[in-house]
């Protein structure tokens, strides 16, 4: 280094440089695992998301729909769930009532078709409304529907909550323990 300085100083200021280094690599180390988790969480996501995709398919008439919709939502802890002579809904959760639409044309959603919705939610003294598709909903959409206050579901909403489903199963039957034993003390 420089004459000027003391060996020892040199000696500090060279170990002082390898921790920092030493640090700087772990760090980076860190990051890089943790960005190596986050893509192979991403790809199970994905994965995972496509076999769901194959293997539940949607049912295209309005009752078959209507009745997979009832079935999925009383599996996922709605109660009180009936079916209309039009093939919609009205369901519980949480002591809340809900009036859901089924639909499964592709044809966008319109203001008309809110305000419908919103009417019947009123006529049947419900708390919130939603329109549930087997198809996919566009921004305009749900930028519609948010301003009159419906929930929309569509096919890649359930899925969502599908995957949910399913990731929360292994989770339980990859932790799940046996009860402990009981054990008598004497």
């Amino acid at each position: 280094m420089n004459d000027m300085i003391p060996e020892a100083f040199q000696e500090f200021i060279y170990i002082a440089l390898i921790l920092v280094v030493i640090v700087v690599v772990v760090y980076i180390t860190l990051k890089l695992i943790k960005i190596y988790q986050n893509v192979r969480a991403t790809k199970r996501k994905e994965n995972l998301l496509k076999k769901l995709h194959k293997e539940v398919v949607f049912p295209e008439t309005h009752e078959e729909f209507a009745t997979y919709i009832a079935e999925f939502l009383m599996k996922n802890d709605y109660t009180d769930v009936k079916i209309n002579k039009k093939f919609d809904l009205v369901a519980d959760k949480d002591s809340l009532d809900f009036f859901i639409h089924c639909k499964v044309s592709g044809d966008l959603i319109d203001e008309a078709l809110l305000n419908e919705v919103n009417k019947t939610k009123e006529q049947l003294d419900k708390i919130g409304s939603m329109i549930v598709t087997n198809h996919s909903f566009i921004s305009t959409e749900r930028a519609l529907a948010k301003k009159h206050r419906v929930t929309l579901w569509d096919k890649d909403d359930i899925y969502e909550i599908l995957f949910n489903e399913m990731v929360s199963e292994e989770f339980r039957k990859k932790h799940d323990r046996k009860k402990p034993v009981k054990m008598e003390w004497g």
